[in-house]
């Protein structure tokens, strides 16, 4: 006799038996719905892509990223955006990593001038041709800083104090654009110093009067302006962006803007000129208590701007202005920056961005201002070009590394000699500590 089946046991066999029996009548309708081929058809696919997700793929090789950054089909659309005279959208505008192809297609205002300084040093008369180690020997009489460039890396060799933060600045700046080379870069050894202005010689400064025999490099701004709290460059951008947006045209204020030192009497003069007239709003800034001061972001709350050079050099605000939907109103200017070449002060070109006085004073301001209240759409097609060619091509981080790195190519054909590391520091290292000697703790 068979041994009795507990509860458990008895609904166990029941609900297998009912089981088999539903997947029997399940097998049979699927059968129907779903030919024998197409299963195996499936079964095949699952398994190919269980094996995509599950089975490890080798790495690509080097070999395969060359070859797929050939085949790209990007870079003929990446010519025609930099080939155009438009606005670069961020995208490139932020690109470092342009090539010197690319480079000369976006940005080819400021290759003349480099390619003029290069020929100026190429033949420098009594026999001299070209750049020499003797010539940088020499220049450590003015205490610049001396950098190298060997294989992709910078060193700093020397560093010099004065202007600290200009200079840090000023290396920083270079450092992004060596770091992001996407190219090859020449050997090079230069100096350069962070200050106003620099004897004519073959070295780098800040600025430089037109026929001055010196290389321009991209002040320290186009890094962080420091001491009076502008902050980075491209952090400067986005809120001058963001307040165009908040504040068009028609909310801007009316008057031309200036807040500044007097410290020289061209800026007392402008100020004594500028008295009595409704559009006038020149102001002293009292650096001692802060006194007028506003972000320099705010400038782009209004339509008219001032330019205003220092005292004995460039004006440091002037690309800051010039990254406002605004219209900036110089006297004629006497010191030369990188980007310069890009203005556009003639009243009849259809792509001014500036207005220059004509005179060396502030003799046709008024007539100018009168000129701009007058023909608002006049005003506010200078004021859009100013975005289009500056802020977002010559005045963009790319224009910037760009031309960092043109420059000292031309500087390095001109060297006659073996740029060597020495006794320099690399710059993550100086970029620690400071300094190119230091004594080890």
């Amino acid at each position: 006799m068979a041994p009795s089946l507990t509860l458990f046991e008895e609904e166990s066999q029941t609900y297998t038996r009912r089981s088999n029996g539903f997947n029997n009548v399940k097998k049979e309708q699927i059968s129907k719905l779903i030919p024998p081929w197409q299963t195996a058809a499936i079964c095949i696919a699952l398994g190919v892509i269980l094996g995509r997700i599950f089975i490890p793929t080798p790495p690509p090789t080097f070999q395969d990223y060359s070859a797929l950054r050939k085949a790209a089909p990007t870079i003929p659309d990446y010519h025609a955006v930099l080939s155009g005279t438009g606005a670069l959208p961020e995208s490139v505008a932020n690109n470092l990593r342009l090539t010197d192809q690319e480079c000369e297609i976006g940005f080819p205002l400021l290759w003349p001038p480099v390619r003029a300084t290069r020929d100026q040093f190429r033949d420098r008369g009594g026999g001299i041709k070209g750049i020499t180690l003797e010539d940088l020997d020499e220049a450590e009489e003015y205490e610049g800083t001396r950098v190298a460039i060997i294989d992709n890396r910078m060193y700093v060799k020397r560093f010099h104090a004065e202007s600290k933060t200009r200079n840090e600045a000023v290396l920083a700046s270079l450092f992004e654009a060596v770091a992001t080379a996407p190219e090859p870069m020449p050997d090079v050894e230069f100096w350069f110093r962070g200050t106003d202005n620099l004897p004519e010689g073959p070295h780098f400064g800040l600025n430089k009067k037109e026929g001055d025999v010196v290389w321009l490099l991209p002040d320290f701004g186009f890094w962080s302006w420091a001491e009076p709290k502008v902050k980075g460059w491209n952090d400067y951008r986005r809120r001058a962006m963001a307040i165009d947006a908040a504040y068009p045209w028609s909310k801007k204020f009316g008057k031309l803007f200036w807040r500044g030192a007097f410290l020289s009497e061209f800026r007392k003069k402008l100020k004594a000129l500028v008295a009595g007239f409704e559009w006038n709003d020149i102001k002293e800034l009292d650096w001692s208590t802060l006194d007028g001061r506003i972000e320099m972001e705010d400038h782009c709350k209004h339509r008219y701007l001032a330019a205003i050079e220092g005292v004995a050099a460039y004006s440091g605000r002037l690309k800051y202005t010039l990254a406002c939907r605004s219209v900036t109103v110089s006297h004629k200017l006497k010191w030369i920056q990188h980007f310069h070449y890009a203005l556009d002060s003639d009243d009849h070109s259809p792509n001014q961005n500036i207005v220059e006085l004509k005179s060396d004073g502030w003799d046709d301001l008024p007539a100018a201002m009168d000129s701009l209240l007058r023909d608002q759409k006049r005003a506010q097609k200078i004021a859009s070009n100013a975005l289009r060619t500056m802020r977002d091509r010559y005045l963009t981080p790319a224009s910037v590394a760009c031309y960092w790195r043109r420059v000292l190519a031309e500087y390095a054909s001109l060297q006659q000699f073996q740029p060597t590391i020495g006794d320099g520091v690399d710059y993550p290292s100086f970029l620690m500590v400071g300094k190119v000697d230091w004594r080890p703790n």
